[in-house]
């Protein structure tokens, strides 16, 4: 008879407590193992990167050529008393003008070139004895006058302040304005609307030339003056939605300025310009508005207070 040996109590127990530890070890083992997830996780660093520019932002050019319909007003002296530039001298004729301009958006700054070329020329009927530059005139006698203004200005701007863009001020954080942003698929994601505030600042140089012949002879006068300015602009760009498909865009803007004259003759200028471009392609432009220039400055016995206004009509390239 073979004898089995009768495993002891302790030793039973002891294997028993093991079989929940080795099951599991087992469990861990079959366990698909998952790569170590790095730190700096690359799809977190994609979400907070700041979104990329709008088409309409960045460098761009534009050039505008208009048909410019100013009058002539307000009075000039040279040596003597005041004249008035309508009644006195007949030159509140309206004249059409060139008048062009290029400006350049480099992101929120602008730099502007403008000019134009003015010339008029009338006569009138003495009213009463006047002296003009040494020229006598009598009561009744027929004079001729001519008179233009050439300028030329230069101008730089800082869009501080726009509101609906993805920038609001230049300081603040970008972030995509998912509430701004054009259906039409020609826009590629651009703004449905961007209004900008622009702080600016310019020099203007005015070449002023007037010429009065008389009976008794001739007299004029030319200068050459320079003014400082600053003010402020406003610009609202506003795409139009498919069901307008004859108007990509629509531009709506203004700027006034205030100056001082630092070259040439004494005193004071100030100007205003405001329009509307109507972009019938996405980069062509039927250009409207109203354009002053006030000018009360003096120099060597010539003074003059005048100012020249009136609508503009023309077209703009934009590239």
């Amino acid at each position: 008879m073979t004898l089995t040996p009768r495993e002891s109590p302790g030793r039973f127990a002891g294997r028993a407590a093991l079989a929940p530890l080795a099951a599991l070890l087992f469990a861990a083992a079959a366990a698909p193992t998952c790569p170590a997830q790095s730190e700096a996780d690359p799809s977190s660093d994609a979400r907070t990167l700041p979104p990329p520019p709008r088409p309409s932002e960045g460098v761009h050019f534009k050039f505008t050529a208009d048909a410019w319909f100013p009058r002539l007003n307000g009075d000039v002296a040279f040596d003597g008393l005041q004249l008035d530039v309508a009644d006195d001298l007949g030159l509140d004729g309206t004249q059409a003008t060139f008048d062009g301009r290029l400006d350049v958006q480099l992101d929120l700054a602008t730099l502007s070139l403008s000019g134009f070329s003015f010339e008029s020329s009338g006569s009138a009927t003495a009213r009463s004895s006047a002296s003009f530059g040494g020229l006598s005139v009598a009561p009744g006698d027929p004079v001729d006058s001519e008179y233009s203004i050439d300028s030329i200005a230069f101008e730089a701007g800082f869009a501080l302040w726009r509101p609906l863009s993805d920038q609001p001020w230049p300081w603040s954080p970008r972030v995509r304005n998912e509430g701004n942003v054009s259906p039409v698929p020609a826009a590629k994601g651009d703004y449905r609307a961007d209004l900008r505030f622009v702080p600016l600042a310019g020099v203007r140089w005015i070449g002023l030339e007037q010429r009065m012949d008389a009976p008794s002879g001739s007299a004029s006068f030319n200068g050459d003056w320079v003014a400082m300015y600053g003010g402020l602009g406003l610009l609202l760009t506003v795409r139009m939605p498919e069901a307008v498909p004859f108007l990509d865009r629509i531009v709506v803007g203004g700027s006034g300025a205030f100056g001082g004259f630092v070259s040439g003759g004494s005193g004071t200028m100030w100007q205003v310009r405001t329009g509307i471009d109507l972009f019938i392609t996405a980069n062509l432009a039927i250009s409207a508005g109203y354009q002053l220039l006030e000018i009360d400055a003096d120099e060597g016995g010539y003074d003059a207070s005048v100012g020249l206004q009136g609508l503009f009509i023309g077209g703009s390239f934009h590239f």
